[in-house]
């Protein structure tokens, strides 16, 4: 009843919020931040591209705060009556030193669909295999 109620009271997600974040080897200056267009940047930005576009995910107009967006669309579905946009997210945001890069919606009754599922897998390998498993991090919110 308590799980229920807290997640009535704070909107939080019962999936979760998959995100990946990716820590890039800042410069050797004093600045522990990376240039948006630094090599290692644009490399990540690249991997990120060419593993959206193979899911059929497209890039969407720019969010306020976000490097990147991508969509995914589907059809909307009825909920207890609502439409709800079948749209799926992908966003990417600067992290120091490095990117974040957050799947799908955080919200009361958000899903993850199976297209959100596996580009966070895909990226997630992408990452590991470029740049190693101890500069990649992957959670989910709302869990342990």
């Amino acid at each position: 009843m308590f799980a229920v109620l807290a997640t009535l009271v704070c909107g939080c997600d019962p999936t979760g919020l998959r995100r990946i974040e990716l820590r890039l080897h800042a410069p050797t200056t004093e600045s522990s931040s990376i240039a948006l267009d630094s090599p290692q940047n644009a490399d990540a930005l690249k991997i990120l591209d060419d593993i959206t576009l193979r899911h059929g995910f497209h890039p969407s107009d720019s969010e306020v705060g976000y490097v990147r967006v991508y969509s995914f669309d589907r059809p909307s579905v009825k909920v207890n009556g609502r439409m709800r946009s079948g749209v799926i997210h992908c966003r990417v945001q600067r992290a120091s030193p490095g990117l974040l890069v957050t799947f799908g919606e955080y919200g009361f009754l958000a899903s993850a669909p199976n297209e959100e599922v596996d580009l966070f897998n895909d990226v997630r390998a992408a990452f590991i295999q470029r740049y190693g498993k101890r500069n990649v991090r992957s959670h989910l919110l709302g869990h342990p």
